[in-house]
């Protein structure tokens, strides 16, 4: 089976590269992987393209459906897999659903489609989408969560969106604090600072998701539209609290890799 691989490859960003499938599953050593946008014509035809995880669903820009057709163009997959994709209202209003239903098996990362944020029709029309995981959090550097708490508050910016909030600079002045940026960086530094911290704020997709893997109290400083668990709008700042309470960050790591696993059998029995 001819299996490729697409999703952005950006080494400086941990979130973008580590969000991949082909990275965790030794069955997939072999196939072939291209950056979203790389278009390689030596690749030819395949059995199926994966596409995802990341970003690549959640805007209104048109780059992203031109992308993502020319990619099935090109490849003219037999089947075609969203592992682990962002969708946002964005691109929906813009392209409609139509251009998703090219899916075989649309798996995204949003773990609900609310209704206030995407039209009634088009989550009906969705209806068969699937909860996948982004999946690094298959990385072994979430197996161990016994890092000595060094900072009461981390501040991890996203590097298109840093947070400059007074209300944010009132609330943890005079607390111990570090800051860091999501890229350019590497997924070791980035989650091992998460677990040197309390409690994080951010406005960075990955530094959300990792913070609540690791059990951590965890606020997002709302710059775009990320759905994630057990969000609460807080129209006065313009946040999101992602949990209020922290998490069990070993069950929650161990659920969501048994889920990611789950997606893969579903998705490539003949290969596990």
């Amino acid at each position: 089976m001819k299996i490729h691989f697409i999703h952005a490859m950006d080494k400086d960003n941990p979130g973008d590269w580590w969000a991949t499938p082909k990275h965790y599953f030794p069955q997939f050593k072999h196939a072939t992987v291209g950056h979203i946008n790389e278009f390689n014509e030596s690749v030819g035809e395949v059995d199926v393209l994966v596409y995802g995880g990341g970003d690549l669903l959640s805007s209104g820009n048109n780059k992203y459906r031109k992308w993502l057709k020319k990619n099935i163009n090109l490849h003219q997959p037999k089947k075609l897999v969203a592992w682990g994709l962002g969708l946002n209202p964005g691109f929906v209003r813009m392209n409609g659903v139509s251009l998703l239903k090219e899916f075989d098996f649309l798996g995204i990362r949003n773990p609900s489609l609310a209704r206030d944020e995407f039209n009634k029709d088009h989550v009906a029309s969705l209806g068969q989408y699937e909860y996948v995981p982004c999946a690094s959090c298959l990385h072994e550097v979430f197996d161990n969560n016994d890092a000595e708490i060094k900072y009461d508050t981390g501040i991890i910016h996203h590097k298109n969106w840093p947070i400059n909030n007074r209300w944010i600079r009132r609330a943890i002045e005079g607390q111990n604090y570090a800051q860091i940026f999501n890229s350019p960086n590497d997924i070791e530094t980035v989650v091992n600072f998460i677990k040197s911290c309390d409690k994080i704020i951010t406005s960075s997709y990955h530094g959300a998701y990792w913070a609540m893997l690791l059990g951590k109290k965890t606020l997002v400083v709302k710059q775009r539209l990320h759905a994630m668990i057990g969000e609460i709008d807080d129209p006065r700042y313009k946040m999101l609290h992602i949990h209020r309470d922290q998490h069990d960050g070993k069950k929650l790591v161990a659920q969501y890799q048994q889920l990611a696993i789950w997606y893969s059998r579903q998705k490539f029995p003949s290969r596990m």
